[in-house]
């Protein structure tokens, strides 16, 4: 089972890791237990990555560098936001410096040129191994209801008409939803089912236009991912649960196939942006919030979840659906994603859930773990209690003569 440590190096325009600092965090880990990289990023200082790849060929481990995709870049260039079926705006939403959260239409040729000239001229020149692509979506429900029924830019519109889907009308179906928000009706997306990872809907008009967003994301990430490999480098994709991906636009089974490695994010302590149960809510009060309970357990009931609590999967679920996606769909580079990092009143990780949550990645068979999301915010025993975890796993298949790779 691979390690990959994650470490968040700051906005583009500031640094904020001290190398030094960050070298002995590594080396306390890796002299217990093998790393097979560092996804690191997103600051532009060449220097420090310099420094740091030097380091970690010493160590025998992989340098990817973290690359926001259809987000973060405007401080670069000016890019095409998303917009929705009203042709406005999506306002973001920032949780930390550096961090912005405004999305980009993906199917935009001058965003695609854009991503790639930005890499070409501001990192192409880094020693790195790798590329780790964060933010490979459509805003979330995170961002308002609104920013689901994105984008409406003039490509994508034509793009829609030339697919078959009549524009018109699907705008008049989404304001249907939304003028009813209010009113009794416990599944407001007309979801009629969750199945291969994917939500099917009763409504033509909006299954298609979901569908529709599942293909650009997939379309722009092959250009991107070849473009990527043709620099040679290893190429990593930072995903949603399985569970809420598929409102951005994200398709695991699909994007499995083209990177090196996926880190669906299992953030269920997380309440931010990506966090499980801070989307599930933010889904559920985008449509009342004097029903929101009913409406999150109706959703629960949907996804197969059986329900203990009014905001997360289970532990349960979370190893089901890890094996669902190992042994039924043949996935073979999933190394998911876990808040080892503690911050107050966002990511409240504690050793309990650690623990549990590993149980349940080794139980899964699992080909990776990530040690999420910023390195230089996870507490010692938080680590300690990663090492001993591993050791301890890799002890018991030792013994079984088994085990994942």
């Amino acid at each position: 089972m691979e390690t990959y440590l994650q470490v968040f190096s700051g906005g583009f325009s500031k640094r904020i890791v001290d190398l030094e600092k960050l070298t002995e965090k590594i080396k306390l880990i890796s002299n217990q237990i093998k790393v097979t990289g560092v996804i690191a990023g997103w600051s532009a200082d060449k220097e420090f990555y310099k420094e740091l790849k030097a380091f970690l060929k010493e160590q025998d481990i992989l340098l990817y560098f973290w690359l926001p995709v259809f987000s973060e870049l405007d401080h670069f260039k000016e890019f095409q936001n998303v917009i929705d079926y009203n042709n406005n705006k999506i306002v973001s939403t920032g949780f930390q410096e550096g961090e912005n959260f405004n999305f980009y239409c993906p199917n935009d040729e001058k965003n695609i040129e854009n991503i790639k000239s930005i890499f070409l001229e501001n990192f192409s020149d880094y020693d790195i191994d790798g590329i780790f692509l964060d933010k490979i979506r459509y805003p979330s429900f995170s961002n308002g209801i609104d920013s689901i029924f994105t984008c409406f830019c003039d490509t994508c519109v034509k793009r829609m008409e030339e697919s078959g889907i009549n524009v018109i009308k699907l705008k008049n179906e989404i304001k249907n939803i939304l003028n009813n928000r209010e009113d009794n009706n416990l599944n407001p997306l007309g979801i009629k089912e969750y199945k291969n990872f994917k939500f099917e809907f009763e409504n033509p008009e909006i299954k298609s236009f979901f569908e529709f967003k599942e293909n650009s994301i997939n379309n722009t990430l092959v250009q991107l991912t070849d473009f990527f490999r043709k620099h040679n480098l290893k190429v990593g994709f930072d995903l949603f649960a399985p569970h809420i991906s598929y409102f951005t636009g994200q398709n695991i089974l699909s994007l499995s196939k083209h990177a090196d490695f996926i880190k669906p994010m299992y953030y269920r302590r997380t309440y931010a942006p990506a966090g499980i149960p801070f989307e599930i809510k933010s889904y559920s009060q985008s449509f009342t919030k004097q029903k929101f309970f009913e409406i999150t357990k109706k959703f629960f009931e949907i996804i197969g979840q059986n329900v203990k609590n009014q905001e997360n999967i289970s532990d349960e679920y979370m190893e089901q659906e890890l094996i669902n996606l190992k042994s039924n769909c043949g996935i073979k580079n999933i190394c998911a994603g876990l808040e080892f990092n503690k911050i107050d009143n966002i990511a409240p990780s504690n050793e309990v859930y650690l623990k549990n949550s590993l149980k349940r990645f080794y139980n899964a068979k699992i080909d990776g773990i990530v040690l999420s999301w910023d390195l230089m915010s996870i507490p010692h025993e938080h680590l300690m209690a990663y090492i001993e975890s591993r050791q301890q796993n890799e002890s018991k298949n030792s013994d079984s003569g088994g085990g994942c790779k």
